[in-house]
């Protein structure tokens, strides 16, 4: 999602939704770039952060196969992945 979908959508859905949405989306933005920094703690706070995405991912994942939520809503969802 970019920052232009989510400005979009933010007129339809609920807002606070959209903007812990729009922090993950920054953060995951700012931790691809410190991958390629070295001798700095950037990349270890970067790892730390992709981790703490993961989790939530999972969690996400595993209580909407709980409430029985359709795939395409769980898709939604889920958090992008740092690579």
């Amino acid at each position: 999602s970019s920052w232009e979908e989510l400005a979009a959508r933010g007129l339809e859905e609920d807002i606070l939704k959209l903007r812990f949405s729009a922090i993950d989306i920054w953060l995951t933005d700012i931790i691809k770039d410190a991958k390629y920094k070295t001798l700095t703690p950037e990349p270890v706070a970067a790892y730390i952060l992709a981790k703490e995405t993961e989790a939530k991912c999972v969690r996400i994942i595993m209580t909407c196969k709980l409430q029985d939520i359709d795939a395409e809503t769980i898709k939604e969802r889920v958090r992008e992945a740092y690579v």
